[in-house]
């Protein structure tokens, strides 16, 4: 809808979204990996959480389109049902604790700037699980692994790992 210039707050616009750059998602995994002072769950969202109206706006100045085209909660509701709660109108406001305890540099800290970066760099819906300009991959960040080598290991030691013996015989 935002592409069309047919997009809008959802609800009243006031519910909290935490989001993250996709380059600093990629820098905080590969610093978490790296880093043997994290330990347990880490929250991977930008230092500031935003609006849905903080978004939608940057959104549409990302794209130059109008976001004058709210869609109320009943709306939301009668479209997607149950999800719409849980999806579009619920608010959450996480804080990426141990990644600022740690001293995780985040590079794109701005919503805005974020946003236009994205768009700005040809992702389009569906590009983010793989299908991206070459243009688009971001720097390794500092030294150490990149990210397709972290990816590889990743994925070939959960690959060659046996299933564990249900039976309880070792």
């Amino acid at each position: 809808p935002f592409r069309l210039g047919v997009g809008g707050i959802v609800g009243n616009g006031r519910q909290w979204m935490s989001w993250i750059a996709l380059e600093d998602a990629v820098a905080a995994i590969e610093h978490a990996i790296s880093n043997k002072s994290l330990d347990g769950p880490v929250n991977f969202v930008a230092p500031r959480a935003v609006t849905n109206r903080e978004f939608t706006k940057a959104l549409g100045r990302a794209l130059r389109r109008p976001t004058i085209f709210p869609m109320p909660a009943f709306a939301a509701r009668l479209a997607f049902g149950e999800m719409a709660d849980a999806l579009l109108l619920a608010s959450t406001r996480v804080r990426p604790a141990k990644l600022e305890q740690s001293e995780f540099d985040f590079r794109q800290g701005d919503l805005g700037a974020a946003v236009s970066a994205l768009v700005s760099s040809g992702y389009t819906r569906g590009s983010l699980i793989g299908k991206r300009p070459a243009s688009a991959d971001p720097p390794c960040p500092k030294s150490g692994p990149s990210a397709r080598s972290i990816q590889s290991e990743v994925f070939s030691n959960s690959v060659s790992r046996p299933a564990p013996d249900r039976t309880g015989n070792p």
